[in-house]
């Protein structure tokens, strides 16, 4: 599906097994995909293959998220030093970061751990789905869940993502990020790492280029 930087391609892998479904869970006004059992198969994949033990971060996006890797990146590496507590990084501490504000949640756009939380979360899923209710939950309440059982800290990324489900105040607007495009159309202008949902081809474009024009 394309390229690394060093010109290694990129490519997909087929994982056989049970379907997502859609449906309704209880305490959401929207239906939910429940696809934890998808991803877990992903997770076992990952595992077994040791790619994220040769990584400092694991992120896992969204195929409608538009993701900016080296604005991630960036900010990634100034929060290393970060004066505040919540949000300094170290991926030798095992951590993931919680993405909106109004819920403190890992919202599924852009689920993000260190090498450290990667290690306990790879080798623990299995223990968290013997001892968790997850067959009705969606994989980021999943992955949420599992990481808070098996003691992973929380860190603060509520600046790496615009979500449209999640609530918190878009910028100091009054309004959150869903207002914000209603009123506009797509907006990628504030210099995050990712934008969600654009379902079109024309809205991911459109996001792309108005995010490369703000670190320009």
């Amino acid at each position: 599906i394309g390229y690394l930087p060093d010109g290694a391609p990129v490519r997909t892998v087929v994982i056989p097994g049970e379907k997502a479904w859609l449906g309704p869970v209880s305490g959401s006004p929207l239906d939910v995909w429940h696809n934890t059992a998808v991803f877990a198969r992903a997770y076992a994949w990952i595992r077994d293959s040791g790619l994220a033990e040769r990584h400092d971060w694991t992120v896992k996006v969204d195929p409608d998220t538009v993701f900016l890797p080296g604005t991630l990146q960036r900010q990634i590496h100034a929060m290393y030093s970060s004066p505040r507590y919540m949000e300094k990084l170290d991926p030798t501490v095992p951590v993931y970061l919680v993405n909106c504000q109004q819920w403190y949640s890992l919202q599924g756009p852009l689920e993000m751990f260190s090498r450290a939380a990667a290690a306990k979360f790879f080798s623990g899923f299995e223990s968290c789905q013997a001892s968790l209710d997850w067959r009705d939950w969606g994989e980021d309440w999943f992955m949420q869940h599992c990481l808070d059982h098996l003691d992973v800290q929380k860190r603060e990324g509520f600046k790496l993502l615009n979500d449209r489900y999640c609530s918190s105040e878009y910028g100091h607007t009054g309004h959150d990020y869903s207002e914000e495009v209603e009123m506009h159309g797509t907006t990628c202008v504030d210099g995050k790492p990712a934008y969600h949902p654009y379902k079109t081809t024309v809205a991911l474009k459109t996001c792309i280029l108005q995010a490369a024009a703000v670190r320009s």
